[in-house]
């Protein structure tokens, strides 16, 4: 399911359709607090394989014209990672606490938007 960042139904169907079960709840948290930014209308979110996927492409036919943000669990701590559009590897990518996890997601998708 793809759903623009600001899309009051997003948080609802992201806990609901999590791989496994239960999203974390920092993930949930992350998701609220994306929704309130300038850029939530430009921005889409999926899950694929456990990861979140943040992105500007609207639906899967179309990703591979579009950079994304991947967001992963890892231990008890996050791996955000850059990804190029056209490019299925990790430009970047950084291990962060929950307490960072907001600004590193906020500085790659202000890449992605500026390409």
């Amino acid at each position: 399911m793809w759903l623009l960042l600001k899309d009051r139904s997003l948080t609802v169907a992201y806990k609901k359709e999590f791989p496994g079960g239960n999203a974390p709840q920092a993930l949930v948290t992350l998701l609220e607090r994306l929704a309130r930014e300038e850029y939530a209308s430009k921005v889409y979110a999926a899950t694929s394989l456990g990861m979140l996927r943040l992105t500007t492409a609207p639906d899967f036919s179309v990703e591979d014209r579009h950079g994304s943000v991947g967001v992963r669990t890892y231990d008890k701590h996050f791996v955000v990672a850059y990804i190029e559009a056209g490019k299925h590897k990790a430009t970047v990518s950084r291990v962060c606490s929950e307490e960072d996890l907001m600004d590193v997601v906020g500085l790659y998708l202000l890449r992605l938007l500026l390409e």
